[in-house]
């Protein structure tokens, strides 16, 4: 499991950056959106960059411009219904993680009408650091290869094994919020118990999208994968 310092936050929303002198470096227009689903929290992220990092996911999901990536216990997360047993020991016994992927095909407002939403904008050098923690969350087999399990919980979806375990004191609300704190946020993971919590947060501490007159190219940006990793998966 990837874990950041963790740290209070430190300052509010900041306005739209705008101006000729700003450099394409620092320029925020790589759009994400934190999501809930009751309880559950994960990322919207374009597929551009995560793409690059787990080339897996571009041939499995042809066609996805973004995708939604959460982390979870393996066997609560899973399940085709939930029970208070498995949610016991997801929070006291777990038996590893697991990573869900869902392709986004669809334009991405009519995906995102129906979850609790709280978008941000990353700079590309804020991005690459973001899909280097989501990459890294994914357990490879021996190969390098990241390892698909059961299929996903909605259409075309999979889950994927992960690294870590679930407990009561990191949850898959904690993993969003270490994700977010990665790519720049000034969150605290420590107190994002909830999937409230996340997307207040996010909503506070959020970043606007800075005016450009030629949006950044994601995937030119990163460097992220090792020749040779990666080039399938592995199935338990």
């Amino acid at each position: 499991m990837v874990m950041n310092t963790l740290a209070f936050p430190l300052s509010q929303s900041e306005g739209p950056e705008t101006g000729p002198s700003l450099s394409s470096a620092h320029r925020r227009q790589i759009r994400i959106h934190a999501v809930s689903r009751g309880w559950h929290t994960g990322l919207v992220v374009p597929s551009e960059g995560v793409g690059c990092a787990i080339p897996y996911l571009k041939a499995r999901f042809v066609g996805a411009t973004h995708y939604e990536i959460g982390w979870g216990d393996r066997d609560f997360y899973q399940a085709k219904k939930a029970t208070p047993c498995l949610a016991f020991q997801a929070l006291f016994a777990s038996r590893g993680s697991v990573m869900h992927v869902v392709p986004i095909r669809d334009p991405l407002p009519d995906f995102l009408e129906n979850c609790k939403v709280a978008e941000t904008c990353l700079t590309a050098s804020e991005y690459a650091s973001l899909v280097r923690l989501i990459s890294e969350s994914f357990a490879r087999s021996a190969n390098g290869e990241i390892i698909a399990q059961a299929r996903g919980k909605y259409e075309d979806s999979q889950f994927f094994q992960g690294r870590g375990a679930y407990s009561a004191f990191y949850t898959c609300n904690r993993w969003t919020a270490t994700a977010l704190q990665s790519a720049g946020l000034d969150l605290w993971p420590r107190i994002t118990l909830t999937s409230g919590s996340v997307i207040r947060a996010v909503r506070r501490y959020a970043k606007a999208c800075s005016t450009a007159s030629k949006p950044e190219g994601v995937e030119d940006a990163l460097e992220l994968r090792q020749p040779g990793e990666d080039a399938g998966p592995s199935r338990t």
